[in-house]
């Protein structure tokens, strides 16, 4: 009996013919995909935005421990980048030290958020700090981003509507921005 051999792009069949027996044995080598489409490169800027953030425990001068605050964002009237966004999605989560007069003036914390695109490309992770100023009425995430859009620098500004105030507690703030919303650079 023979052993024959044949090669074809990316894929090798090795046929061995054993006492009447025909085996076959295929190797591919397949590149991995990515879930979220292609690499969204350079840098864009967004102007609208609304979302979410919400505190867990509330948030006050008078609380102790630490606060974790879960957010949501949605951005659009985006420029740059290439493909453009048309719109970005933001969700993640800050910690930070409650008390202390943290509600009346600024918490600062850690942050990590997690942005998808649309069109649709591998999503981003921007990693760094945040800070949350008077009562909520300002939320401010910023720190480098990888993924799609890979950047240095990139910070987002929302106005914020806190639900409940610093003696009581606040649980959340409704985020709204109309003029650089989210900045990639």
């Amino acid at each position: 009996m023979r052993l024959g051999r044949t090669w074809a792009i990316g894929l090798c069949l090795v046929s061995l013919t054993l006492g009447g027996l025909g085996v076959v044995f295929a190797s591919v080598v397949v590149p991995p995909v990515s879930a979220g489409g292609p690499q969204g490169t350079g840098t864009y800027t967004c102007n609208d935005a609304t979302g979410k953030i919400s505190f867990t425990p509330a948030w006050s001068d008078s609380g102790t421990g630490k606060v974790t605050g879960q957010f949501t964002f949605t951005a659009t009237g985006c420029s740059g980048g290439s493909p453009a966004p048309t719109k970005v999605s933001g969700s993640g989560t800050i910690h930070f030290a409650n008390g202390e007069q943290t509600c009346e003036i600024e918490a600062i914390g850690k942050a990590k958020t997690t942005l998808t695109y649309q069109p649709s490309v591998e999503p981003s992770v921007l990693k760094g700090g945040a800070a949350i100023i008077n009562s909520g009425s300002g939320f401010s995430p910023g720190g480098r981003v990888s993924g799609s859009y890979p950047s240095h620098a990139a910070f987002g500004e929302f106005l914020g509507t806190p639900t409940g105030g610093c003696a009581t507690g606040i649980t959340s703030a409704t985020l709204k921005q109309s003029s650089q919303a989210l900045v990639n650079y």
